[in-house]
């Protein structure tokens, strides 16, 4: 049983909710591969899920990697829906914000999601749906 995506910036919390904690900086190369292991994950599971995806290291990141997260989303959108229970977004920077923004203006998650500016608020949220 795969517990979360294979990939360093993973990690599984606890039993039913996987974190993605993204870098202060990445590359094209990094992106991609985070990518291709999250779209590998979702088609070898069907565990049912919360997240985490932790961006409050990042300070920034490029249009193309902000397009191709907006790709990944819909590519993958019908495994979303069914695996993914809710996601919480942690953005205490109003600059990464707008580039998550802009992510969903593109393509928005098709699971629960929510915008939290601290860790703690953003997992109790998604941990509702946990036993």
């Amino acid at each position: 049983m795969i517990s979360a995506p294979a990939h360093a910036w993973f990690s599984e919390s606890r039993p039913g909710l996987v974190v993605l904690t993204l870098p202060k900086h990445f590359n094209d190369a990094e992106v991609q591969r985070v990518i291709a292991a999250l779209e590998a994950f979702f088609r070898a599971t069907e565990q049912i899920q919360a997240w985490i995806i932790d961006l409050s290291a990042v300070e920034g990141s490029t249009a193309s990697q902000r397009r191709w997260f907006a790709e990944y989303e819909k590519r993958v959108a019908d495994m979303t829906s069914r695996y993914v229970t809710r996601a919480a977004y942690i953005v205490p920077n109003q600059i990464v914000r707008g580039f998550l923004t802009a992510i969903f203006w593109i393509q928005s998650p098709v699971y629960p999601h929510r915008v939290f500016s601290d860790r703690a608020s953003g997992e109790r949220w998604v941990l509702t749906d946990i036993a």
